[in-house]
This record gives C-alpha cells, structure tokens and sequence, in this order.
C-alpha cells in the first residue's frame, strides 16, 4: 500500500513509477508488488512546486523538483542512488 498523496507518476513497459511524498515507488504491473527505489532528497512543495519526471533511459529516471528552484536529479533505478545533475 502507498501511504500518502501520489503526485506523478509514469509507466516503463512492466513497471510503474510514482513519487509518493517523500519516496520513488515502483509497482510491478504484473504482480502488484511494491518497491521503495529511494528516499527523494528534499521533499517537494507539491502546494507551489511539483516534480516532473524528464526522461526514463538505461534504467536510469531523470526528474526535477521545482521547489524555490528547480533542481534535476537521476536516480539508478536498480540501486536506488540518486544524484543531482550540474
């Protein structure tokens, strides 16, 4: 069960991704299982910002958060490391 408000999300081929609060969640379509790829490193003002996934490439997601500013991150989505791209 995700806990607390889905915001975005997107779909490559089997596997679902929605950020949920705090977290990047992955859902398997075809079992329903549910993963916490990673904790996200601020948590977005979804009241006055959000987060926009970019591109989905190499198991790797490119995202932004726009909060005060806006910052694009990648995150592995395997490993769960996440960095911030310059």
């Amino acid at each position: 069960m995700v806990d607390g408000p889905v915001v975005r999300g997107t779909v490559v081929e089997d596997k679902g991704y929605v950020f949920a609060g705090d977290k990047l969640i992955e859902i398997n379509l075809d079992t329903s299982d549910l993963r916490t790829i990673c904790m996200l490193p601020v948590l977005p003002d979804y009241t006055y910002g959000g987060i926009s996934v970019v591109s989905v490439q190499n198991n790797k997601m490119h995202f932004v958060i726009f909060n005060m500013e806006v910052v694009e991150y990648v995150v592995d989505l395997t490993t769960g490391k996440i960095d911030t791209l310059d």
